[in-house]
Order: structure tokens, then C-alpha cells, then sequence
């Protein structure tokens, strides 16, 4: 599994299929330092429980390793293949680029009033989009960015999808660290 695959983002990733449909698997890194597989499955999970809607997920193993699986919340299989929902990125939505020189308009208060152009029920949208807000501040996700949000339209009305890559980040100070030293 190679990194910078054409699904973006820093984890080596392959879309797999099972009886109920398409499933994105995230496999481990080399020079991973906890199981960000479980993390975060978990993380997705607790967004459930604060009221969040998210991609399913669930947790394999393949070989000794914990591999997430989030579901394809943009196919739907049907007799003989699938469906394709329309799906536009947060980035796109803001008109924007991926660099540095564009982030200045990566901002939630600029989403959230495209969201209020766009969503068929722009208040609901908005609630949504400042529950996540909260729920990445506080586990940390230094990852959020407008390529992890995105609206989603299965028939004619665009909504936010549900939220993925919720990947806490933890902050330890160098000098707060313990350091194991090994026999």
C-alpha cells in the first residue's frame, strides 16, 4: 500500500466491497505510534453518541493489524453495480485551493454561508456544521480542513454529508514527556 494515493490524505488507502456495499479501508503507517485505525473508529463513534452524523464504520484485522473500514456514504449498491451520488468537496464549495496561499478562505463562518445558498435546509446544515466544529476542537483534529467536509445531493437537495477523518491529534509538550528506556 503506497501513500498519496488518489484518495488523498497521509494513511495508505484501497476501497473494498462486501455483500452491503463499498467500504473504504485505512490501513496502518509505518512509524505509527498508536492504532489510529481504532482511534479513530472510535472518534466516529463518539461523534454518533454527541448527536453528529457520520460515515459508518467498523474495525478489521488484517494479519495483526486493526484496519478501518468507513462506508462509501456516496455509492449505493443496486441490482447489477451501484449508484453515484453528486458530492462536492468543502474546498470546491469554497471556491478555493488546496495551498497556502488560499487558506484564508478555509474558514467555517465562509461554509457555513454557502451551505446556507446550497442546503435545502440551510439552518439544520449550519447546527450540523458547528457540532463538528465543537467536536474538533475538542479532540483536537489538527486535520480539519475543507477537504474533510463535503455536501452531498442523493436526489435534488444538497445537504452536508456525514462527517469523516476525525483524527485527534494529541499535544504533549516535549518536556512534559516520560521517557521508556529499555532493558
Amino acid at each position: 500500500m503506497l501513500l498519496g494515493t488518489s484518495m488523498g490524505g497521509a494513511r495508505p488507502k484501497a476501497v473494498v466491497e462486501d455483500k452491503t456495499g463499498l467500504w473504504l479501508a485505512k490501513f496502518h503507517k509505518p512509524g505509527d505510534r498508536w492504532n489510529n485505525a481504532r482511534v479513530e473508529h472510535s472518534m466516529l463513534v463518539l461523534a454518533r453518541m454527541a448527536g453528529i452524523t457520520t460515515a459508518e464504520s467498523k474495525l478489521t484485522t488484517v494479519g495483526d493489524r486493526d484496519v478501518l473500514l468507513v462506508k462509501r456514504f456516496d455509492r449505493e449498491k443496486v441490482k447489477g453495480g451501484y449508484t453515484r451520488a453528486r458530492m462536492v468537496s468543502g474546498i470546491t464549495l469554497l471556491r478555493t485551493d488546496d495551498n497556502a496561499l488560499s487558506r484564508g478562505r478555509w474558514s467555517y463562518v465562509l461554509l457555513a454561508e454557502e451551505l446556507r445558498r446550497v442546503a435545502s435546509d440551510p439552518r439544520r446544515n449550519a447546527e450540523e456544521l458547528f457540532r463538528r466544529m465543537t467536536f474538533n476542537a475538542l479532540i483536537s483534529n489538527i486535520d480539519d480542513h475543507p477537504r474533510n467536509h463535503a455536501i452531498i445531493a442523493k436526489d435534488r437537495s444538497w445537504k452536508l454529508s456525514p462527517a469523516y477523518d476525525l483524527t485527534p491529534s494529541p499535544v504533549i509538550a516535549q518536556d512534559r514527556r516520560e521517557v521508556c528506556k529499555r532493558a
